[in-house]
């Protein structure tokens, strides 16, 4: 089981936050700024997360290991 800080969705019926939440139609201009503030805050913990539509990781610098058991990605770019 993933723990996470963040709030349930009121529309997840897993009682997911918008980053786990399995929802290929989560809102977009939540999940960005939620994604944002993990990644300016050194969280490289993305177990579990659900990427629903594309994401770029380009020029993402991490000063640890990133971890990403069970996430799922629409698509991803790491170059």
């Amino acid at each position: 089981m993933i723990k996470c800080q963040l709030p349930a969705l009121a529309s997840d019926p897993e009682g997911l936050c918008i980053l786990h939440s399995r929802q290929p139609d989560k809102d977009g201009t939540a999940f960005d700024p939620a994604l944002q503030e993990k990644l300016s805050t050194a969280d490289y913990d993305f177990r579990g997360v659900f990427f629903s539509g594309p994401v770029s990781f380009a020029g993402q610098v991490c000063d640890k290991s990133a971890k990403f058991r069970e996430t799922e990605f629409a698509a991803a770019y790491f170059g």
